[in-house]
């Protein structure tokens, strides 16, 4: 019984072997063609409707300060130098001032 168990696996895994090694998309391409069709999609802003407020990106003020290395306030633990970034104000959207033309923003 195991020897035919063990047979039809064996059976099986040459026939899907045979049959995944066939189904490259490149396979059949020579050498130097592309595999398969070029698609070229051109993409044009659309007009922008008439009352439609536009907003503009504001980038956040950030302040850098140098820290040199020492021991912390209670003396335990040893602090290397580093640089201690602090965000003033956060970066936020407005209404875009007239003429001010709108960032392209792009999510991923």
């Amino acid at each position: 019984m195991q020897k035919i168990v063990y047979q039809i696996s064996t059976i099986l895994s040459l026939c899907a072997l045979v049959t995944l090694s066939g189904c490259s998309r490149t396979a059949s391409c020579p050498p130097g063609t592309p595999g398969g069709p070029t698609v070229i999609t051109v993409v044009n802003d659309a007009p922008i409707p008439p009352g439609t407020t536009q907003y503009c990106w504001e980038e956040p003020i950030v302040e850098t300060e140098e820290n040199g290395p020492g021991l912390d306030q209670d003396g335990f633990y040893y602090k290397p130098r580093h640089t201690a970034v602090r965000e003033v104000r956060q970066g936020k959207w407005r209404p875009c001032a007239p003429g001010e033309k709108p960032q392209n923003v792009t999510v991923n």
